[in-house]
């Protein structure tokens, strides 16, 4: 009788990486255990979302197992017979170990094992992945997710995911909201309120040391909008995206507003610590324009200085006001050289997040999820490049990293690095590429030193200061990371192979 195995991959949780020396890059995910009866095979089904596709994978086995790399016809003729003919495709090995790394077309493909050697169970590890490490990597998208802008470093041309990457240190969302309402009764379950939203502008930080170490930090600035009553505050956060148990603490990232490093809970024995900061609450009318920035600048021989800031443009009938540099954290490493925010759509995060950057409304935090009621609004989302912001190359109409999500929200692309948002059906799309034409000046930002550009890439650094009002913990944005190496994206099967009589 046939066994079932069902893993499940929660919307929007990745995978942990391993370092394995083949491919297009040199990542895959952390190997997964399964167990396969005598005479019977497994087939682990993968999705190639592009014409431009690398598939790669290992696998090992405690005794001598067939593993077959099939497309859709080949996998059906083999699942539908009744022999044990394995030998029709792209690629079989025989043994207790399989390597592969192929460019595939769009379309469905089957890596199958096969315990029809041995005459005993097979107790087989193994792990796989594509690339570009497109949106899609899970599987079709559905709601709720986290809505807005976001670029995955990656464009989409007839078919072909061709991924880009981008460097830079400064980052630009802003939002121009005529109207913003949101409801779910269950918040006060996980500490938010009712009526409460998130604006989110997040980014990945790499940090490279002198001998070529790499870390990585998840930095948000997210401010939180209590709708019913019309309040704002101001926050952000910073997480150790290096290993699943980073850890921050308050002699590592250090602010002027105060020690600031939370556990992920209140018990928490993981290390898992990220850094919070937020501002008291603010009465905003509207329409309500807002600005939001995010600046890393390196600070040799001490870490990297992260400032954290916001200008209200228009609210109500007020005019314009300065930037306000809320907060302005360091993230103490003597030994890092190189610094900068990173886009790139054919690579992952050390705990296998994506590399992207995204403005997004979501649930107020603690991994909500809202529904909004009423929304009209523009989002625009800019990377510096020189001395100017302009857009990215290109667009998705969601984000793919933060754990918080909203619903009944519909983008509409505008062009020039421009989203409308409004009530109505979500679509999860990608959105069309740009002309990377110049938008605004850094006049309101911190000041930049020259950069250079090659092949879609920016490097650069900047510096600044100021300070910001006192803690208010009350909402804390964040992803649980915990939950990554428990989780697999794949429906596995052991089924019985069918043998001529």
């Amino acid at each position: 009788m046939a066994v079932g195995i069902l893993l499940l991959l929660a919307p929007g949780v990745h995978l942990a990486f391993a370092s394995l020396p083949n491919g297009p890059s040199s990542k895959l995910p952390a190997a997964q255990s399964i167990t396969i009866p005598n005479g019977y095979f497994i087939p682990l089904e993968i999705e190639s979302l592009s014409n431009s596709t690398w598939l790669v994978y290992s696998v090992t086995s405690n005794v001598s197992i067939s593993t077959a790399l099939m497309n859709t016809n080949q996998f059906n003729t083999f699942n539908n017979s009744n022999t044990a003919d394995i030998s029709n495709a792209i690629n079989l090995q025989n043994g207790t170990s399989a390597q592969g790394d192929f460019q595939v077309s769009l379309g469905d493909y089957y890596l199958v094992f096969y315990d029809g050697q041995s005459s005993g169970t097979a107790n087989v590890t193994f792990s796989s992945i594509t690339y570009p490490f497109t949106p899609y990597v899970a599987g079709p998208i559905t709601p709720p997710e986290p809505t807005g802008l976001a670029s995955f470093g990656l464009y989409n041309a007839s078919g072909n995911a061709i991924p880009y990457t981008i460097q830079t240190p400064s980052l630009e969302g802003s939002a121009n909201i005529s109207s913003i309402q949101a409801y779910n009764s269950s918040a006060p379950t996980l500490s938010d309120t009712v009526s409460g939203v998130t604006l989110q502008l997040n980014a990945e930080l790499v940090a490279i040391g002198t001998n070529g170490s790499e870390q990585n930090y998840w930095v948000q600035n997210s401010p939180d909008f209590v709708t019913s009553v019309e309040q704002v505050s101001y926050n952000d956060n910073v997480w150790n995206n290096t290993d699943l148990n980073g850890f921050l603490s308050n002699s590592t990232v250090t602010s002027p507003n105060g020690p600031s490093v939370f556990p992920t809970g209140a018990n928490d024995s993981q290390g898992l610590y990220y850094y919070a900061y937020g501002t008291n609450n603010y009465t905003y009318v509207t329409p309500f324009d807002i600005k939001l920035f995010l600046n890393e600048s390196l600070l040799q021989g001490q870490g990297i200085l992260v400032n954290v800031g916001d200008q209200a443009s228009l609210n109500g009938s007020t005019g314009a006001t300065p930037v306000n540099w809320f907060d302005n954290v360091t993230i103490s490493d003597p030994g890092i050289q190189q610094a900068y925010f990173y886009v790139n759509g054919n690579d992952s995060t050390p705990i296998g997040t994506f590399y992207d950057v995204e403005l997004v409304y979501c649930g107020e935090g603690n991994l909500e999820e809202t529904n909004f009621t009423q929304m009209s609004s523009t989002l625009s989302l800019y990377y510096l490049n020189d001395t100017q912001f302009v857009p990215f190359p290109s667009y998705y109409s969601f984000g793919g990293d933060t754990g918080e999500t909203a619903d009944n929200l519909h983008v509409n692309y505008l062009g020039n690095g421009s989203a409308s948002l409004s009530i109505g059906t979500p679509n999860y799309v990608y959105l069309g590429e740009e002309a990377n034409l110049t938008t605004t000046a850094i006049s309101s930002s911190p000041s930049t030193s020259t950069q250079s550009t090659t092949t879609s890439s920016i490097s650069s650094s900047s510096s600044t200061n100021s300070g910001a009002s006192e803690l208010s913990n009350a909402y804390l944005i964040f992803i649980i990371p915990t939950a990554i190496a428990m989780l697999l994206a794949a429906t596995v099967i052991v089924r019985r192979k069918k043998l001529e009589p």
